[in-house]
């Protein structure tokens, strides 16, 4: 089964994430030197950043969450080698099948 973790400081958006998630463990990070095991990150840009985005891309999939409507956000991650990019509210946005 599929490993993911959600790094975050975002508390509403990572009880969101693991009730779509469910029956998926979600895993809260907060130290992307730590990854052992873990096949999947939700980065919540909105909260932590762009700056993990590098380093994590080379270790595991990456999700970039954000609240952020514009294409910026969208074409950054993209960029920078995100394999998705989910919008908030979550439970509309589809993150399930990402």
């Amino acid at each position: 089964m599929d490993k993911v973790a959600i790094l975050s400081e975002d508390q509403e958006l990572i009880s969101e994430a693991k009730e779509i998630l469910s029956p998926l463990e979600l895993i809260t990070i907060s130290d992307t030197r730590r990854l052992e095991g873990i096949d999947t990150i939700l980065l919540d840009i909105d909260s932590v950043g762009t700056g993990h985005l590098d380093t994590l891309k080379k270790k595991v999939f990456v999700i970039v969450i954000t609240a952020e409507k514009g294409a910026r956000h969208l074409l950054e991650s993209m960029t920078f080698g995100a394999f998705d990019c989910v919008l908030r509210p979550v439970a509309s946005s589809g993150m399930s099948e990402s």
